[in-house]
């Protein structure tokens, strides 16, 4: 390609214009770069060069209680100037120093369907197209390339029925790995969105009165509508009852578990003491020792996970690379995190030494990857 080209390409890139074929050879790109380099060489070269692009753009490091990052504008036009530089340093300059890129690419489509027979079905490209037909008349289909898996039933108004007693008391469960994401579709239409490391226990088919479900981890619901037949959703201590609605649970090992509603209505049940808290669009509950805590948020930056990105608030920097690790799949020594708070938005396509560039200029860490594991320098 090129110089135009490449710049051309970038740009289309930075400004949101890029077609999903012009993001794929964008990415490409990079790839080729990073093959195209011969292991010897400093390994801070990189940040050196990047140094010298945050001079030109007259960007001024600083040191903020938090610091707002805009990975769709700024921090995207950051990462792009210092891909031309680099390129025009290769491609041109014939510099005698060199740069070697060790990095660790984001998370993608992966998860593990276990049947009610015990059967494990890995869902990634190899496992495409109908994976499965179980008594009760459904078929399981997966579509790696999007991320979904999907619980048909085959019968009509039969379908959550008596007849599908003996099968629905079998439960499947989807599990989602680090660095691992999932949508579901059950056989009543609802839809489920895992982030990494959650899982969902399920029945293939809703017999009964009630369509009952057991959550660890993070997950989106779009809970198809049925008054009749309430949806129940079991997680770390509490239950929560919907006929239809859309909201967000975040349960991890640890963290306290919050409940965020987008639509509909939701009542919350902590069953060992019987208290119950309903929640309206645009709210929050968090379960703590004393009851349920109510706030009100904004949804869309509770629910970007699940459209490929990170939205920090003013949150704290090890609640934020809780977050980022799990979607890298890397270890990160907490022990070494500044107590610093950070606000902005980055995509969870970047690599994950883009990310820590991005917090390093923007928010004047030294975050590094050493070892297989981030620490920070300072």
């Amino acid at each position: 390609m090129s110089d135009n080209e490449i710049k051309e390409l970038l740009d289309k890139y930075t400004s949101g214009t890029a077609s999903p074929e012009e993001i794929t050879l964008c990415n490409s790109l990079f790839n080729d770069m990073a093959k195209g380099l011969p292991n010897a060489g400093s390994p801070g070269h990189l940040d050196l060069v990047t140094e010298r692009v945050w001079k030109t753009l007259n960007v001024k490091h600083k040191t903020p209680t938090y610091t707002r990052i805009s990975i769709l504008r700024y921090a995207a036009a950051i990462i792009a100037v210092v891909a031309i530089s680099i390129l025009f340093a290769l491609y041109h300059n014939h510099q005698n120093k060199q740069i070697q890129i060790t990095d660790i690419q984001p998370g993608g489509n992966r998860a593990t369907l276990t049947l009610a027979n015990g059967q494990k079905i890995v869902l990634d490209a190899h496992s495409n197209g109908k994976v499965a037909t179980i008594s009760g008349g459904v078929s399981i289909t997966n579509n790696n390339a999007t991320g979904v898996v999907i619980y048909t039933s085959q019968g009509s108004s039969k379908q959550e029925g008596t007849n599908y007693v003996r099968e629905s008391a079998g439960v499947n469960t989807i599990s989602t790995p680090v660095g691992g994401q999932y949508h579901l579709v059950l056989s009543d239409g609802t839809r489920v969105f895992l982030n990494a490391t959650s899982s969902l226990k399920f029945p293939s088919c809703f017999a009964g009165s009630l369509r009952e479900v057991t959550l660890q981890g993070e997950a989106y619901f779009e809970v198809a509508k049925n008054p009749k037949k309430p949806f129940h959703v079991y997680v770390k201590g509490q239950q929560l009852t919907v006929t239809g609605t859309k909201f967000n649970v975040s349960a991890y090992d640890l963290d306290t578990v919050k409940t965020t509603l987008a639509e509909g209505s939701v009542t919350l049940l902590q069953p060992s003491t019987n208290l119950r808290q309903p929640l309206f669009p645009n709210q929050q509950a968090a379960l703590l020792s004393t009851g349920f805590f109510v706030k009100q948020v904004n949804i869309q930056d509770e629910i970007a996970w699940k459209d490929g990105l990170f939205i920090f608030r003013k949150i704290p920097l090890k609640q934020a690379m809780k977050q980022i690790c799990r979607w890298y799949n890397v270890q990160c020594d907490y022990s070494t995190l500044p107590n610093v708070t950070i606000e902005g938005e980055l995509s969870k396509t970047l690599t994950l030494n883009h990310v820590l560039n991005i917090l390093n200029y923007s928010s004047d860490l030294q975050l590094k990857l050493e070892r297989g594991q981030v620490i920070s320098k300072k």
